[in-house]
């Protein structure tokens, strides 16, 4: 995620195996705090994580969360 720079929700929601529901609101909450910026394409959003002070810091949370999830064991 972290090293495309953008995704949509659908790819999101693939990727993190969340419904598009979910990701939705967590992006609606992210946006709000201003960690998460928003680019419209057509119908399209593709979300990416602000520019800012909290920039890195929020990209190496994602990063290390990452690798926790990879390492449990699927049901």
């Amino acid at each position: 995620m972290v090293s495309t720079g953008e995704m949509c929700v659908g790819d999101l929601a693939l990727g993190l195996d969340i419904s598009e529901d979910n990701i939705s609101y967590g992006l609606r909450i992210l946006r709000s705090h201003r960690l998460v910026e928003r680019r419209a394409v057509g119908r399209l959003a593709y979300y990416r994580l602000a520019d800012g002070p909290r920039r890195e810091p929020l990209r190496s949370a994602l990063v290390r969360l990452g690798a926790l999830t990879a390492d449990e064991p699927s049901e």
